[in-house]
């Protein structure tokens, strides 16, 4: 049977996986003669493109390979794995350098020098292979490889250098304590309709040396935003991953040196937003049996700096240095009722250096997590599509927003709307967005199947939004397709709203490999 180009699926993992193993560094620093017969690419660490938080100092390693022939197969691999990204460039393989004489590209254990917490890892990849028969009626285009029965070797050129970086594998590697604000304010609810306001912290601190790179490692629960000098770090989305806290707790890791090293400010601030996700539980004070809640919202954060001249320095949360507020406008956020937002308690500036937070508080100390804190080793939700309505119409008093499919996400609107001028909002005015899968005969939303699940977002103006005002919840999420809108009766179009998709399932990223159609599905009928 004729062998096709080799193809990821034909990789025997459920999801790929970095795979690597080394060659020395004495290994030939040229091209090969392989031209694009051979290439070697997407290298991952444990299912992850240049991962940031990996909780293993022996991490699996893998990679594909493409050809431009037929039946080509691996038969060999040279691994570099260097504690620099200007080393691995040369093939200096300082951590691991080794070459295997073997098939396999996915889940290979890093087998090199022991690694430290918060140590970048840079790698490269090169193969050998070999083909086999190639009919030229098929393959045109390689007329020079001539037809053979005996397998012919090639050699592929390096790959591009990859990274990982080991995070904090054990407790003492992290620094301060777990802080945040152990008691309930007087607007809070714990019933089964829980209200619970958002805890914003901050604090401010100073680089007076040339920063040569800085990792931020930061568990905020249930949810957390966090901030750089008023800019969001990364691009996850209801972040850390909820686990059961009773077990394992995860943190993220992030790359910040740009977000400092460009600053213009001469002192840096790190502000950081927590929501509810579901340590403070959805629905308090009932089935305690069955629902567990696990406390109220609490952050541990390292942020450590390292210098040109070798030293260090770590940002640690701790009840010295970190201010809290939790009157804020973000009054509450809950997975089943969804989020208030009060833009008349809007905290101007708070994520900027220089922001007055002599108001704020001091942040409490806050009881350790009964879970381990480990690395979050698996992609964490991101927004994955934007999609426009298919259809905005006014049904009474509402705007029934049609987006034509089923998603997870939420919907993003123009608080403002182009058509409005002046804002027909006023301070203390709301816009009520509640979400549904269906719509009843009267071209209402249909919410039985929601049972007491409120699925709804609530915006209270403070009568200065304008056109360029937009807002979306960040700590809560929706199964729907249709929402109702009210508040913006007369003003709203298709042009002022925006559903925002989101991974559900935490595995984003996912390339899209083919398309199904009606040509494609044939259902064979037989008899009994």
């Amino acid at each position: 049977m004729m062998r096709f180009k080799v193809q990821w699926w034909l990789v025997p993992v459920i999801t790929l996986v970095i795979i690597f193993v080394g060659i020395p560094a004495s290994a030939s620093k040229k091209k090969s003669d392989s031209g694009a017969r051979l290439t070697v690419c997407d290298l991952r660490t444990e299912r992850m493109s240049n991962p940031m938080s990996i909780d293993t100092p022996t991490p699996r390693l893998g990679w594909r390979i493409e050809s431009t022939l037929r039946n080509v197969m691996q038969t060999g691999y040279h691994i570099i794995v260097a504690s620099s990204r200007e080393k691995a460039e040369a093939l200096e393989g300082d951590l691991w350098d080794a070459t295997v004489d073997s098939g396999q590209s996915q889940w290979v254990h890093y087998e090199g020098k022991p690694l430290k917490s918060n140590s970048r890892c840079y790698w490269r990849v090169q193969v050998r292979g070999e083909y086999g028969e190639v009919r030229d009626d098929l393959l045109p285009q390689q007329q020079n490889y001539p037809p053979t029965s005996h397998p012919l070797p090639l050699t592929s050129d390096w790959s591009e250098v990859a990274m990982w970086n080991v995070g904090l594998l054990t407790e003492s590697d992290w620094r301060g304590q777990w802080i945040g604000y152990n008691q309930l304010s007087p607007w809070d609810r714990e019933e089964e309709h829980s209200r619970l306001s958002s805890r914003y912290l901050r604090s401010e601190f100073k680089i007076d040396k040339q920063l040569k790179q800085a990792t931020l490692y930061i568990c905020g629960l249930g949810l957390y935003e966090c901030f750089i000098n008023g800019n969001k770090v990364g691009n996850q989305v209801l972040a850390p991953m909820p686990t059961d806290y009773r077990k394992t707790v995860l943190y993220n890791a992030y790359d910040v040196t740009e977000n400092l090293q460009y600053s213009m400010f001469d002192v840096q601030c790190i502000g950081v937003v927590l929501g509810n996700g579901r340590y403070y539980t959805m629905q308090q004070q009932k089935k305690p049996y069955k629902i567990t809640n696990y406390g109220l919202p609490t952050l541990r954060l390292n942020l450590i700096l390292e210098f040109e001249d070798g030293s260090r320095k770590t940002i640690a949360t701790d009840e010295k240095t970190w201010k809290v507020n939790v009157d804020g406008p973000l009054r509450s956020n809950n997975e089943y009722d969804g989020e208030v937002y009060d833009a008349r308690k809007t905290l101007e500036g708070w994520m900027l250096p220089g922001y007055d937070d002599s108001g704020w508080m001091k942040p409490e100390r806050t009881a350790i997590p009964y879970g381990t804190l480990r690395g979050q080793m698996s992609p964490g939700m991101k927004v994955v599509q934007t999609v426009k309505p298919k259809s905005v119409t006014q049904v009474g008093d509402k705007i029934i927003v049609d987006m034509g499919q089923n998603m997870a996400g939420w919907l993003k609107v123009r608080i403002s709307p182009l058509t409005s001028h002046p804002s027909p909002l006023k301070e203390g005015d709301s816009i009520v967005i509640r979400y549904a899968e269906k719509l009843d005969s009267t071209g209402n939303i249909w919410t039985e199947n929601l049972r007491h699940a409120e699925s709804t977002d609530r915006y209270y103006a403070n009568g200065h939004e304008t056109a360029d005002t937009w807002w979306h919840p960040v700590f809560s999420y929706h199964g729907f397709r249709y929402a109702e809108v009210s508040g913006l009766v007369g003003h709203a179009s298709k042009r002022d709203s925006l559903a925002v998709v989101g991974h559900a399932s935490k595995r984003d990223n996912m390339a899209v490999v083919g398309h199904a159609s009606k040509r494609d599905n044939i259902a064979v009928v037989g008899h009994a």
